[in-house]
């Protein structure tokens, strides 16, 4: 697991404004998602990028693996790591009818980092 990674994302997702924080795409432009955050807050590991894809979205891109595979070989996170922790549909609130806050995706990141560390 990339702990440094994962705990330099999760300290800047506690900056990151609730109005501008979207889990419901990978759109990374004016409302981001915590991978988007990432990037523009210039936290992400060596190598992720986030190049436009041919649906006018932006994706995860790394060592030729794209979106949640990209995130689990950045980030030495299994699939379904990657599942609950950066889409909406890991997210008990979510279900509830209310929006994921980048509180939210911090708070798990440190609770998995924490469980790998035991």
């Amino acid at each position: 697991m990339n702990t440094p990674a994962l705990l330099a994302l999760a300290n800047a997702l506690d900056t990151v404004p609730e109005n501008e924080f979207d889990m419901g795409t990978w759109d990374c432009g004016c409302t981001a998602c915590a991978i988007g955050w990432g990037n523009r807050l210039h936290v992400l590991p060596d190598g992720l990028v986030l190049p436009p894809h041919p649906s006018a979205t932006w994706y995860p891109a790394f060592n030729g693996e794209t979106c949640g595979k990209a995130l689990a070989a950045a980030y030495g996170m299994t699939i379904d790591e990657v599942t609950e922790t950066f889409y909406a549909c890991g997210y008990e609130c979510t279900r509830m009818g209310e929006k994921v806050q980048p509180s939210d995706v911090a708070a798990k990141i440190r609770e998995l980092v924490e469980a790998k560390g035991k």
